[in-house]
């Protein structure tokens, strides 16, 4: 176990004020989790040393979200493609520490 292979990157797609009435009661929900952009749950290995590295991805919406085969209710959802926002963070997978996060709408 080293710095060079403790370091992973994580980028989510999420959205705010998606309006739903949970089985919570709670009905307006913000940072709501789509899809991960990258790997997953797994991350990506970085390997970095002192120069700049500069990563594209390509992630599209969902077309049928939200449905699911879970939820039968989802067809209520109400939700704008403007609040969609990107969330990326670095993580060492060992030790757990988040070590930078950035995020944009």
């Amino acid at each position: 176990m080293s710095a060079s292979d403790s370091l992973y990157l994580f980028i989510a797609a999420t959205m705010d004020n998606v309006d739903y009435e949970g089985s919570n009661g709670e009905k307006h929900h913000q940072d709501v989790f789509l899809g991960w952009v990258n790997a997953g749950l797994s991350g990506e290995l970085l390997s970095l040393g002192n120069e700049e590295v500069v990563k594209s991805y390509a992630w599209g919406m969902p077309e049928s979200w939200p449905q699911n085969n879970y939820e039968t209710t989802w067809w209520q959802v109400e939700w704008d493609a403007s609040n969609l926002a990107v969330v990326a963070f670095i993580q060492n997978i060992y030790t757990k520490e988040i070590v930078q996060v950035a995020g944009e709408n």
